[in-house]
């Protein structure tokens, strides 16, 4: 199975398992605000707080992740007994899941990790958290809890982020609850710990820089990749190993089979927060829904990679993975109406990348077209285009114009590696969007002066700077169509010859 669009959709979306998840629980808050100064205290910004946002984090997040594909989850952690472990419980509850399953242990704080972000920019993260292992008495209070669920579970996702939910005493017993019940455990291993922690797992899910350290290897050679994933074989005893590799994709391991690289679709933005839960929790839907490790791994690439274009801890659904599978989901990403090119925009911010802004009709694209987006492209990382609607072309153009509808000339500027973003407006002119936008660089064509591009004041004011771009001569979309035209009397005329 090597098609993603080949996947069983409706069977998946039939499918209702049931998963138990067990892990280190956090409460993720976002804080974001406005700094204009620096504080006379230090040579620090201060920030004026405008929201605040909280979601559920760690093993609640892969929770949330498999509430989003509608499966029956039972969540076990601890949580302490304070506001922050109220807030988490109602944070999960608004998502669809139990917080029942949370042990409280006097003394044991609820891991918060809270982000100060500013002009779209992590400004801090601060983290308060217990990472001491439970004792005897934790471990069991928290065991107790689970017992009476693993019987009725199709499967055990175990996401350990090192926070000492999961001591040697909880995995030999959760591993031993789990073969009497028959069912597989899948974990996601602590990232800084060692790996026979979790011998005789039936499969095990890390990352490329945690399996780099286990197997004590620098390299990025095609060479490591190999011995990395025969190594945590070997540690962990598991009849496989998946390996996430960022932009290069996923590696899959089998005993006695040669390794699987599953690729990952290119993706203009990135955030990789909650990235490796989603890809956790999908590939534990897709295996309890009876696909083999091939077909669930090409389902988790999937769902990794539409996750990491959203900002913070997300959840992806089913009907979003199959739209993504599809041939023409590739062509149509780039188009976005204005609330979703802020959301891409701020991410793209985020990681340091210049914005340029340019729009236009592009009636049938030609040279000239290629040549401004190609002289966009040498300003920044990211293009955005704004693409006139039908109504405006007409407009401007007359009725007979344009003559490409919309979503023709939206997936052709798509196609084009240069642009990132299109954005269709019905105005005469783009000033909305500029506005919005706010680009690091606007381009127009040099058949306009700088004081007249649309926009140049408010981008100026921003910081920004309007530039204008070569224009190639006796090429416009209403000269090809004058010879179009022309082309086809000439060929009338020689028929009635």
């Amino acid at each position: 199975m090597t098609d993603p669009g080949s996947l069983p959709w409706a069977e998946l979306a039939r499918a209702r398992p049931r998963l138990l998840v067990i892990g280190d629980v956090m409460l993720d808050r976002t804080v974001q605000g406005e700094t204009h100064r620096l504080s006379p205290e230090a040579p620090v910004p201060v920030i004026r707080q405008s929201s605040s946002i909280q979601s559920p984090g760690g093993a609640a997040n892969v929770a949330v992740n498999l509430a989003a594909l509608r499966v029956s989850v039972c969540l076990f952690g601890v949580a302490g007994a304070d506001a922050e472990g109220e807030q988490l419980r109602a944070a999960l509850q608004g998502c669809g899941v139990s917080g029942d399953g949370l042990a409280s242990i006097p003394g044991r704080a609820t891991t918060l990790k809270t982000r100060l972000v500013t002009r779209r920019q992590q400004v801090v993260r601060l983290d308060r958290e217990v990472s001491t292992p439970l004792s005897t008495a934790g471990a069991r209070a928290l065991l107790s809890r689970l017992r009476r669920e693993m019987e009725h579970c199709d499967g055990v996702l175990v996401p350990d982020y090192g926070k000492g939910v999961i001591t040697r005493a909880v995995w030999d017993e959760l591993l031993a609850l789990a073969r009497r019940a028959g069912i597989p455990v899948v974990v996601d291993p602590n990232p800084s710990g060692p790996l026979d922690l979790y011998r005789g797992v039936d499969g095990i899910k890390l990352n490329w820089p945690e399996a780099q350290r286990a197997a004590q290897l620098g390299g990025t050679a095609e060479t490591e990749i190999e011995v990395a994933g025969q190594y945590v074989m070997r540690a962990t005893e598991a009849r496989w190993a998946v390996i996430t590799r960022g932009d290069d994709g996923l590696s899959v391991f089998r005993r006695g089979q040669a390794r699987l690289d599953v690729p990952a679709r290119r993706r203009e933005v990135f955030d990789v927060t909650g990235a490796g839960d989603t890809v956790l929790a999908v590939l534990g839907f897709g295996l309890a829904a009876g696909l083999d490790l091939e077909a669930a791994t090409h389902l988790a690439s999937l769902a990794g990679g539409l996750v990491v274009e959203r900002l913070g801890t997300a959840a992806v659904t089913l009907q979003e993975m199959e739209n993504d599978a599809r041939p023409e989901s590739q062509l149509r990403r780039k188009i976005v109406d204005r609330h979703e090119m802020a959301r891409r925009i701020q991410l793209h911010r985020q990681a340091g990348r210049r914005v340029v802004f340019t729009n236009g009709c592009f009636d049938l694209l030609h040279a000239g077209h290629i040549h401004l987006l190609k002289y966009c492209a040498t300003f920044g990382e990211v293009v955005v285009v704004g693409l006139n609607t039908d109504e405006s072309v007409r407009r401007l153009k007359g009725p007979d114009r344009p003559f490409l509808p919309l979503d023709e000339r939206a997936m052709i500027l798509g196609a084009l590696p240069e642009v990132s973003v299109i954005v269709p407006f019905e105005e005469e002119t783009p000033e909305s969007i500029v506005a919005e936008l706010r680009p690091d660089v606007l381009v127009k064509g040099a058949d306009y002066k700088v004081e007249e591009v649309v926009g140049r004041q408010l981008v100026e004011a921003a910081g920004g700077r309007v530039v204008l771009a070569p224009l190639l001569e006796n090429i416009s979309s209403s000269e090809i169509a004058r010879r179009i035209r022309a082309s086809g009397r000439g060929e009338r005329a020689g028929d009635a010859e």
